[in-house]
């Protein structure tokens, strides 16, 4: 079964800013951007990618690729009427083309101008346990444009059940998904129920229950705001160790 579902009756939270308070830079590292069954041959879709946008497409040989949003030419939007033809991107504005390491390598007349479309590095790896049937696509960043400096595994498993997929949006950076994990002092107080509970619901598939527990952490996730010095109490030695660890993965201040 797969499931997917938008969060409603949401407010805006209010805008970031870009303060030692309140931004926290996306780290290098692999971003899942779409389920491989989504990249349809032919289509080009944009999607969002750290704080700007991608357009996704699988070209002729079956590789899923990542490109720059917009043509290098006079900057109209590949994801608004762009096509696939063979190994090349097309742009819908003068259909300049460009191949899957960005050189230009078609224009409709005349002498074409030097142009290059920025790509990005994919790759697409198996979804993790709970999800495994699925295949992910991955993009990676670097701030300082180095290549990936580590692949994603993969993780089919034989025996493993496939679950089920959900998907929803959160206004919130990557790290604290993850700290989230690791706070084991909010799900009595927000959830009403033990970790333990919730351990549970997620290893024997209840995804119901699960997607429930999730809307209610989006109540707070999307206003919530990221404190690069919080005041940890002793129990949240957890968060302080991976704090310190996600630090190599941010651009040096």
């Amino acid at each position: 079964m797969t499931t997917r579902e938008e969060v409603s009756g949401v407010e805006d939270p209010p805008p970031v800013t870009n303060t030692p308070e309140g931004h926290l830079p996306y780290p290098g590292d692999w971003f899942r951007l779409a389920l491989s069954r989504e990249l349809v041959p032919g289509k080009v879709q944009p999607r969002p990618f750290t704080g700007e946008d991608v357009v996704l497409y699988r070209a002729g040989d079956g590789r899923a690729r990542a490109a720059h949003p917009h043509c290098p030419h006079l900057g109209a939007p590949l994801g608004a009427g762009g096509t696939v033809w063979g190994q090349n991107l097309v742009c819908p504005f003068h259909r300049f083309a460009f191949g899957p390491d960005g050189t230009r390598v078609g224009a409709p007349a005349g002498p074409p101008p030097r142009a290059r479309l920025r790509h990005h590095a994919v790759t697409e790896r198996n979804g993790f346990v709970f999800v495994f049937v699925f295949v992910f696509v991955f993009v990676w960043y670097e701030p300082n444009g180095s290549p990936p400096g580590w692949e994603v595994p993969g993780t089919l498993q034989s025996g493993v059940t496939p679950t089920s997929a959900w998907s929803t949006e959160v206004r919130t950076c990557p790290q604290e998904i993850i700290e989230n994990t690791l706070d084991h002092r909010h799900p009595p107080v927000l959830h009403h129920v033990a970790v333990r509970e919730l351990v549970r619901a997620f290893a024997h598939a209840m995804p119901r229950i699960a997607v429930g527990k999730v809307h209610q952490d989006l109540r707070i996730r999307n206003t919530k705001r990221y404190v690069p010095r919080p005041r940890l109490a002793a129990s949240d030695e957890a968060t302080g160790f991976f704090r310190h660890g996600a630090q190599r993965f941010h651009p040096s201040p």
